[in-house]
């Protein structure tokens, strides 16, 4: 899975700052809210996992994986529902997914850090 930079273009439109600071948030905070969904997952706390898959799920896209966003969004209606086979598979996707792709948004993140802003090309 590749960075969606068209997808970032659109979303951006060439705000290099806006978009550092989200991937700034990636970052900061994307590894430990999937620990959060994954524990959520263990205890059966279906409320919380859709809280934290919905906390989430626009960064995936924001950092150029709308792909991530739509699976987070299947994530949230399973939990809500509180289908634990959907939310199984859907988690073991996503988990999968995020573990291809955030050594794509770290890289993308040092470039940006560093002035590099090949993300809009």
């Amino acid at each position: 899975m590749e960075i969606d930079k068209a997808y970032l273009n659109e979303i951006y439109m060439g705000d290099v700052d806006y978009a550092c600071e989200i991937f700034d948030l990636f970052m900061e905070c994307g590894t430990e809210e999937v620990a959060n969904i994954k524990q959520a997952f263990k205890n059966k706390s279906w409320l919380e996992l859709k809280r934290f898959a919905h906390k989430i799920k626009p960064t995936m896209g924001m950092v150029g994986f709308p792909k991530l966003s739509e699976t987070l969004a299947a994530l949230e209606k399973a939990a809500l529902a509180e289908d634990e086979e959907a939310v199984r598979d859907l988690l073991t996707s996503f988990l999968h997914d995020f573990r291809e792709v955030r050594p794509k948004v770290k890289e993308m993140h040092k470039l940006l850090t560093a002035g590099n802003y090949s993300v809009f090309e």
